[in-house]
């Protein structure tokens, strides 16, 4: 059954229906803004990019794998940057920036960043 559940008694009709699955219910009302996340894609991985010549992309993939595996469930998996709050999307990034500070690379703070790209418009 795929769709929209209309009210509280669908829902748990739908939920009893679909027997041997683990649930986790999140709030993704709350999400990181555009300017968190022009950080972490125009920043965070750009810098970490440079350093080590994979592109961003790769870099989110490798970054996601190391700080973002949830192992509480059968199957390991990866949790996605869409659904981290913002506390704990700037707990991710925190991670990011002290990781890579193990190995002397120094990325700009989030003020500093925002205070280039300010500087940089017309």
């Amino acid at each position: 059954m795929l769709g929209s559940v209309v009210d509280e008694n669908s829902f748990r009709q739908w939920i009893i229906a679909l027997k041997d699955w683990e649930y986790e219910i999140i709030n993704v009302e709350e999400k990181r803004s555009d300017k968190q996340n022009r950080y972490l894609r125009g920043c965070v991985y750009r810098v970490l990019a440079d350093y080590t010549g994979y592109d961003k992309d790769k870099v989110h993939a490798i970054m996601s794998y190391k700080f973002l595996l949830d192992q509480s469930w059968k199957s390991p998996y990866v949790k996605s940057t869409a659904l981290l709050s913002p506390k704990e999307f700037t707990e991710y990034v925190d991670k990011i920036i002290d990781f890579a500070s193990s190995f002397g690379v120094a990325i700009p703070s989030a003020e500093s960043y925002d205070k280039v790209l300010n500087s940089n418009r017309y």
